[in-house]
């Protein structure tokens, strides 16, 4: 059978252990802004998926205010000349 000395050193221990995980969990809650951190499914994340609108996003962020489109022909002679460069 164990010592007292054991025993109450073990319940120190298991108690510091139980603190800190009491804790960080805490922590952890607390910099999510208040709210438990949840995990979402595959399907909960492509159901919000837009292509269209991403592509729209990236033009605009690209484009002057004045052009509709991007001038891809612009893309390939900037490459030619790349590569002409020693």
């Amino acid at each position: 059978m164990p010592s007292r000395e054991f025993c109450r050193r073990n319940a120190c221990v298991n108690a510091f252990i139980l603190i800190g995980c009491f804790s960080l969990g805490w922590l952890i809650v607390s910099r999510n802004g208040g709210s438990p951190i949840t995990v979402k499914s595959e399907e909960e994340t492509l159901k919000f998926d837009q292509p269209d609108k991403a592509q729209e996003y990236y033009l605009k962020k690209r484009l002057p205010s004045s052009a509709a489109t991007l001038p891809i022909e612009r893309y390939f002679q900037a490459n030619k000349a790349v590569k002409k460069m020693p």
